[in-house]
């Protein structure tokens, strides 16, 4: 089977005590993924007291979303992180489509430099993360780590306030499987749950949303049965260039019906994904796709993920 990886707490998280019951902030936000951290920054630079929930240890560590467009850029440079995440990334003008060993065609203009100053751009979300993470600490806000949102509600006895709200948060450190949870110092495990006061509750923690559970409103998306392989691949220096793969999308249909797409994110890390018919979640790994596709050659994988919901 698959090692058990033990992740432990001191490694790059910074991770605090829970507040006491009752604490007011002007808006919880739960979830502090790049919507969570801009809403943040928002807030912060607009003088609003904000504090987002999040049960993840640190910041992620993988691309995850690998593309950003201009309008985004755009949105993050109100609050000051856009062009220094732009610079970081490379401009993905550039998308081509192959099979049966050779390239069928490409896609380029993207974008005009009359519509914007942005071009979309090929850049790790964990980069933007990082970059709004910084900026919203910078800013003066606070992040409550290793700890989720499990309820909302109204309070009607602060009517005269303008209404508040009362938000449930307990502790709950969120890895992703196979790793494990690490126990907490005796510090952090003292107070296990708490509520919080606010005027507004945000909810920016995706589909599992228990903002959204909480107000009764559903999930209006759909579930996605196909297997399939992330990984973040960073190549021996000078390889790309010399493949002919240094910029843009490209995407590879093969003869057996398996998809396969690569695109280079900052420095010489690649975005990858691969899928096929019938696939299943067991072979969502590195080592089944070294099975099938041959090993790497002179390339370290630094993040994956297999995913079948």
């Amino acid at each position: 089977g698959r090692p058990i990886v033990i992740i432990m707490v001191d490694s790059g998280s910074h991770v605090d005590p829970l507040p006491e019951p009752g604490t007011e902030y002007d808006v919880v936000v739960s979830g502090a993924g790049p919507v969570g951290l801009m809403i943040g920054c928002y807030m912060q630079s607009q003088g609003v007291r904000c504090v987002l929930i999040d049960p993840h240890l640190k910041n992620g560590d993988g691309s995850k979303a690998a593309v950003t467009m201009p309008r985004s850029f755009e949105m993050l440079e109100r609050v000051g992180v856009g062009t220094a995440i732009a610079d970081v990334g490379r401009p993905a003008g550039l998308a081509r489509l192959g099979s049966n060993g050779g390239w069928l065609g490409k896609i380029t203009g993207f974008t005009s430099a009359r519509l914007s100053q942005y071009v979309p751009t090929a850049v790790g979300q964990n980069i933007v993360e990082a970059h709004l993470c910084a900026r919203y600490l910078e800013l003066g806000g606070k992040i409550l780590r290793a700890a989720r949102v499990t309820g909302v509600s109204e309070d009607d006895t602060a009517a005269d306030e303008g209404g508040r709200c009362t938000v449930a948060v307990e502790r709950y450190v969120y890895v992703r499987p196979p790793a494990q949870a690490p126990p907490l110092p005796p510090a952090l495990a003292a107070l296990t749950s708490t509520s919080l006061s606010a005027r507004f509750a945000v909810g920016a923690d995706g589909k599992q949303s228990m903002v959204r559970e909480s107000l009764g409103l559903g999930y209006e998306g759909h579930e996605y049965a196909q297997s399939f392989f992330l990984a973040d691949v960073e190549l021996e220096e000078g390889v790309a260039e010399a493949t002919g793969w240094e910029r843009g999308l490209h995407a590879v249909i093969e003869a057996d019906g398996a998809f396969l797409l690569f695109i280079r994110l900052q420095g010489n890390v690649f975005r990858t994904y691969y899928c096929a018919a019938g696939m299943e979640p067991e072979q969502c790994t590195q080592e089944s796709l070294s099975e099938q596709r041959g090993p790497p050659q002179r390339a370290v994988w630094m993040h994956k993920s297999g995913t079948r919901p």
